[in-house]
């Protein structure tokens, strides 16, 4: 069976695939999160209320690992209490003290223009389809089988 890459796996939303996809070149998010995306240190993801009293998934960083787990769960006191802590972490550069919001495929994530990754992502589908094509045989007795 051919693997196909997990933004192309059923059950995924459309607009989810491309957000999983890219990097947010030109979407206003800090330089220094955008870099984090791809940065091989920032490997995993947490659930934390660190940021904003409130669960939410991130890049599991310096902050959601010393404060994550001690946060109360208190939307928006949590949040205006931390905007300063983030502001200072992003004009130092600091991506440790700064929320970087992901999901959990951040990891796919493609430091492409979106046009770009437009048509590479509609390349590999029509790839996989080409594969899955070539390597599905047709079931006896069902249309387009041979006798």
């Amino acid at each position: 069976m051919v693997r196909s890459p997990p933004y192309w796996r059923p059950g995924r939303a459309s607009r989810n695939r491309a957000r999983r996809s890219c990097v947010p070149r030109g979407s206003g998010a800090h330089p220094r999160h955008q870099a984090a995306l791809v940065d091989p240190r920032f490997s995993g993801t947490s659930v934390t209320l660190a940021f904003s009293g409130r669960p939410a998934r991130g890049l599991t960083n310096r902050f959601t690992r010393e404060d994550g787990n001690t946060a109360p769960s208190a939307y928006p006191q949590v949040h205006h209490l931390s905007v300063p802590i983030r502001r200072a972490a992003a004009a130092a550069g600091d991506p440790d003290g700064m929320a970087l919001w992901a999901g959990q495929g951040h990891r796919f994530a493609r430091d492409l223009p979106a046009r770009r990754l437009v048509e590479v992502l509609a390349a590999e589908a029509a790839e996989a389809a080409a594969l899955r094509a070539g390597r599905l045989r047709p079931v006896p007795g069902q249309p387009g089988a041979s006798r």
